[in-house]
């Protein structure tokens, strides 16, 4: 019964999220964003910190934008991902974004997540600035759903900066 309610709460909210979705204000433009946060957040051990280069392109596939970029942390470790992204307005200056994108995740001297493919998700909730620049928080989690046992993975929580190009 509880995965049950799991499924029409998540179904339900998806259907809110494209029912608010205006494609007017939707992203038409190229993006560079800029982020820097903790990589595995929530664990008391072998927590680093992490920069992350995304470039969300303007142009879209059906309603989603596409996305490339590259995470690197303080233990060597790197992520490099392609993926889709969807902006949705919440109002005229708050936008919230979820992304989902598969990549190449090498461990460096940090955690093992056993699997080299990995797929990522993410929810950013960003103010749009002056000059379509944006400014927010997002939190994302970086697993290889369970291709290898074990599937450890990581969550991440990231400041981000949107300039428009």
């Amino acid at each position: 019964m509880h995965n049950k309610n799991n499924f029409l709460f998540i179904s339900l909210f998806i259907l809110f999220l494209f029912s608010i979705h205006s494609p007017i204000n939707a992203q038409n433009k190229n993006y560079l964003t800029f982020s820097g946060g903790y990589f595995d957040f929530n664990k008391k051990v072998n927590t680093s910190t992490f920069g992350r280069i995304e470039y969300r392109f303007g142009k879209k596939i059906l309603f989603l934008n596409p996305i490339t970029g590259a995470m690197l942390n303080t233990d060597g470790g790197f992520f490099i991902f392609t993926g889709i992204l969807m902006d949705i307005p919440l109002t005229n200056f708050l936008i919230l974004t979820p992304s989902f994108a598969p990549g190449y995740y090498n461990k460096g001297k940090g955690k093992d997540l056993f699997y080299s493919l990995e797929f990522r998700t993410k929810i950013e909730l960003s103010s749009k600035l002056t000059n379509d620049i944006r400014i927010g928080i997002s939190i994302s989690h970086i697993s290889n759903v369970s291709l290898g046992p074990p599937n450890p993975g990581v969550e991440n929580i990231a400041i981000n900066f949107t300039v428009p190009l």
